[in-house]
């Protein structure tokens, strides 16, 4: 029951992040191959969310790029930028 409520709370959050389409990247951490991104709603200019993430491939400060955030299982793992 616990792991369901988890899986599902993990859902709500996800569908959240989905709306966010376009990413700004703000700043990166080559150490450990994280970014520092901003988040666009579909209508906006200027993003409206900030977080750090991990990507599948190299991004470069003031890449802007488009996709979703699809946060990890383990809450010590960064969410990953899942690029179209």
């Amino acid at each position: 029951m616990n792991q369901q409520k988890l899986v599902t709370k993990s859902m709500k959050r996800q569908d959240i992040l989905l709306q966010y389409v376009r990413f700004q990247v703000i700043a990166s951490d080559t150490q450990h191959r994280s970014y520092f991104v901003g988040c666009f709603k579909p209508s906006a200019t200027q993003p409206d969310d900030f977080c750090w993430c991990t990507a599948a491939r190299q991004l470069y400060v003031g890449d802007l790029v488009r996709g979703y955030l699809s946060e990890s299982l383990d809450v010590k793992n960064l969410p990953l930028l899942v690029l179209e």
